[in-house]
């Protein structure tokens, strides 16, 4: 993927901007604005052979609300919304967890007879246990305090994969820091990356232990990639060894924050992306403070 591609007729965009500690604006991504009162849905097709999507609401309150509350619930997440059409009342997005990405969905709101409208969640592709927990969490977001009267989410929560809280030996880690340097083969890295993503953020520990030259020599050419299974849990990567003591040697001295920068201004980088490594460098500065 490469940033966001929008069809005509699809909802403008802002912008928001980034900045250095010294106040230097050096990224500027895109945001979607609400959709606005005036704007209605379409009516649920006539073709008497249309049905719903299995997974979707059916309530009674204002569409326009709903939608809004359910990007307000995707930009809580770790999602890139990838498209915005006011005319179809339709929202899509991309779901990550720190390591990479889950599911695409689809989202859209239909008008029903009388006062009642029903939104359908559809999966474009992707992990099906993923959607059918964030399908179940959207369900909560949208019924609470409205008049729901129909929602099919009735799949149980998964509960997150948890890594062991003994730190990781070095011995362990290097065959995953090794699978990094596999540039004929994007998909041995990303699952290296995301892997080691994982690590880091739920073992500080294990984090003081990937803290190695052997990693470090890999990250700034790592960050060059752009294909977001490998960009993505770099970021997240960086975004949890900037936070460790035993990287801030490494980080200097490899120059990995500029190498962030740098990409931070690419247009190849997506919105998501973008957003990690400001994280990363914005709490690398802080520290420097």
């Amino acid at each position: 993927m490469r940033g966001f591609s929008l069809a005509p007729g699809t909802y403008p965009q802002d912008s928001q901007s980034y900045s250095d500690h010294e106040g230097n604006k050096f990224i500027e991504v895109p945001t979607f604005v609400r959709f606005e009162e005036f704007e209605t849905p379409p009516n649920v097709p006539a073709d008497p052979f249309f049905e719903l999507a299995k997974n979707h609401i059916i309530f009674r309150r204002s569409p326009v609300h709903c939608m809004n509350d359910l990007l307000e619930f995707l930009e809580n997440e770790i999602s890139e919304v990838t498209q915005v059409s006011r005319a179809k009342f339709k929202v899509k997005a991309n779901l990550f967890d720190k390591s990479g990405m889950l599911c695409s969905i689809k989202c859209r709101i239909y008008r029903l007879q009388g006062s009642e409208h029903a939104v359908e969640f559809t999966k474009l592709s992707g992990d099906t246990v993923a959607f059918q927990k964030v399908y179940r969490q959207a369900c909560w977001k949208l019924a609470s305090g409205s008049a729901c009267t129909e929602c099919s989410a009735d799949v149980p929560a998964c509960p997150p994969w948890e890594f062991p809280k003994v730190a990781f030996a070095t011995a362990e880690l290097s065959p995953l820091i090794d699978m990094l340097s596999y540039s004929e083969d994007s998909y041995i890295q990303a699952e290296a990356a995301a892997f080691l993503a994982n690590i880091a953020s739920d073992n500080p520990a294990s984090a003081v232990v990937m803290c190695s030259a052997q990693l470090f020599e890999q990250l700034t050419s790592l960050l060059l990639i752009d294909r977001i299974d490998v960009a993505y849990p770099i970021a997240s990567l960086l975004s949890s060894l900037v936070d460790c003591n035993a990287a801030k040697t490494l980080i200097a001295d490899y120059g990995v924050v500029s190498a962030m920068k740098e990409q931070m201004l690419s247009a190849h980088k997506t919105t998501l992306v973008k957003q990690q490594l400001a994280t990363a460098v914005n709490s690398w500065y802080q520290q420097e403070v």
